[in-house]
């Protein structure tokens, strides 16, 4: 199967072409080309996720993805990071790349800078704090509940989008899946809980920090002792906030906490503490 790499900052995924937004992509993620419709590609992305999007959104160099795939790639983690054309603040901005964007490193950092190579073919430069190893998800336990957890957290405050998954805007299934993308596990990118992805159903009263709860069409991360955060619509939130399922707690959301399904975990009560596989 043919594979492809996004060489936009951004792109959508759209249901059928022309149509519904479903899902965001970001410079530097593979997918595999499954089909085409005139202008429009049928891909699949790396956690099993379908959609369209233009072909001119996507470089399908086999060369290229060769080398692509075979680099050390990072990811940022900054909100959105300039890439310029040099090592200086003054220098002129080949584009900016939101929060998951994957580059390949040139070189060593240097006074704070790392020369990286662009999906597109470009080289450009960053400051090397807005870029962290690609991690592979086989974190203990206790470590992976906090990067999980903080992960999400960064994008408190972002407005709601649908279908978006950048700190410009994020839906619910999105927030949840890009912190856990970011600490390399990936998960169902909708709301609802499906089978052949690492989260397993578990009791409520088990959710622990950094795992998930399922609502009807909508999904949160819990933060632990009730509260949770979650990208929401509402009015007079619109945005990625905290809630509590504490009925006496000021910031309360009854209509989701009187609907709560089930909790999930890539952690099964049974296996606490143990290395995830």
């Amino acid at each position: 199967m043919e594979k492809g790499i996004i060489r936009l900052p951004s792109v959508f995924l759209r249901v059928q072409p022309e149509g519904e937004i479903s899902d965001e992509l970001f410079q530097g993620m593979t997918v595999a080309v499954k089909g085409q419709k005139r202008r429009w590609l049928l891909v699949e992305t790396e956690y099993r996720y379908t959609g369209y999007l233009l072909r001119e959104e996507l470089r399908r160099s086999t060369w290229f993805g060769r080398v692509w795939q075979q680099g050390e790639l990072q990811q940022v983690t900054a909100p959105f990071a300039d890439i310029l054309c040099h090592p200086s603040f003054q220098s002129r901005a080949l584009c900016t790349l939101p929060r998951g964007s994957r580059v390949l490193p040139v070189g060593r950092e240097k006074d704070g800078w790392r020369e990286v190579h662009l999906a597109d073919g470009r080289r450009g430069f960053l400051r090397a704090g807005h870029l962290s190893p690609m991690l592979s998800g086989r974190l203990r336990e206790e470590a992976f509940r906090r990067r999980v957890t903080q992960a999400a957290l960064s994008y408190l405050g972002a407005p709601y989008r649908w279908g978006g998954k950048s700190p410009q805007g994020v839906d619910c299934s999105g927030l949840c899946s890009m912190a856990y993308l970011l600490c390399g596990v990936h998960i169902f990118r909708d709301s609802a809980w499906k089978e052949g992805f690492p989260v397993q159903k578990i009791p409520l009263e088990h959710a622990k920090q950094g795992d998930l709860l399922y609502f009807p069409g909508h999904i949160a991360l819990y933060l632990g002792e009730g509260r949770y955060l979650h990208a929401t619509g509402r009015a007079g939130s619109d945005g990625v906030v905290i809630n509590s399922l504490d009925p006496s707690a000021p910031d309360y959301r009854q209509d989701l906490a009187e609907k709560l399904l089930t909790a999930g975990s890539i952690f099964p009560p049974e296996e606490k503490g143990a290395e995830r596989p």
